[in-house]
């Protein structure tokens, strides 16, 4: 098993962030206090996971939508968004 670099959003994504669990690039380490269904949800996260799937820039992602506000308006919109 070889665990990517947007495994951490993956995660997230499935609304399982915070979970009483770790990993590496090759094992998950699971917590005594999670449960079965919990586990089971992180492994099919797992499963589905693309090792070549790189992480989000974040950070150009909003620079990006900053800049291409056109108004005051959209700029306004963005902001929002970001907070």
């Amino acid at each position: 098993m070889i665990i990517g670099e947007s495994f951490a959003e993956e995660i997230h994504a499935a609304g399982l962030g915070g979970l009483p669990f770790v990993w590496t690039k090759d094992e998950i380490v699971y917590s005594d206090s999670i449960t079965r269904a919990e586990k089971t949800a992180i492994e099919a996260v797992l499963a589905a996971h693309d090792i070549s799937t790189r992480r989000k820039d974040r950070r150009a992602e909003r620079q990006g939508r900053i800049m291409g506000a056109n108004n005051l308006a959209e700029l306004k919109a963005v902001i929002s968004d970001l907070t």
